[in-house]
């Protein structure tokens, strides 16, 4: 039952990050973390934790595979042989105990599981350090934002003044050519267009 809800925990992390890291070729629709390097290397490490030799006290190693549990193409944990987990579960739960718990002196896979777990959602861990990098750079773009609204803005009220200046001159020029017309029209001599 307990190497069963490992298996189940540690499926549903990898599918989780699957989920959050697949694109949808179909749809030509990415997921949130599409092309993130760092929620990629958090599935290699725990794939890479999971899969290696455990050295238990006696000086034997124990994999996952000695228990009948293979890695699957999709990176998830499938109890393939129940057999071979009854058998050792029968013959030599201590050793099996001790893979998965470790002792006082010797780590177990479960342990090993939440180092790797720690280093990277941890104070200071990989995932950390990336969204804070990323918190970073979207303070970076707010601010880059914000100067442009108060660049764009200055500029607006410049236009807006030069286009009214342009209105007063054009209204003023408007009433000069009318006045100039008018003038000319007076003068003797002068021929109306409309003769």
């Amino acid at each position: 039952s307990l190497v069963n809800k490992f298996i189940d925990a540690y499926n549903q992390t990898v599918s989780t990050i699957s989920s959050l890291t697949s694109y949808d070729a179909t749809n030509q629709t990415s997921s949130t973390l599409t092309g993130d390097s760092s929620a990629k290397g958090v599935r290699s490490l725990l794939r890479d934790t999971v899969v290696q030799g455990i050295t238990l006290s006696d000086g034997s190693t124990m994999r996952l595979s000695d228990l009948g549990i293979s890695l699957q193409k999709d990176g998830t944990l499938k109890l393939e042989t129940a057999s071979k987990l009854s058998t050792a579960l029968s013959t030599n739960s201590s050793k099996v105990a001790e893979f998965f718990g470790g002792t006082n002196t010797t780590k177990g896979l479960s342990s090993l599981v939440g180092t790797t777990i720690t280093s990277m959602i941890g104070a200071g861990g990989s995932l950390v350090q990336t969204i804070d990098g990323l918190n970073t750079s979207v303070k970076g773009i707010d601010n880059q934002i914000a100067n442009w609204n108060i660049r764009l803005t200055a500029i607006e009220a410049r236009y807006r003044a030069q286009f009214s200046a342009l209105d007063t001159s054009l209204a003023s020029m408007q009433k000069t050519s009318s006045y100039l017309t008018t003038q000319l029209a007076s003068l003797p001599g002068v021929v109306s267009s409309s003769k």
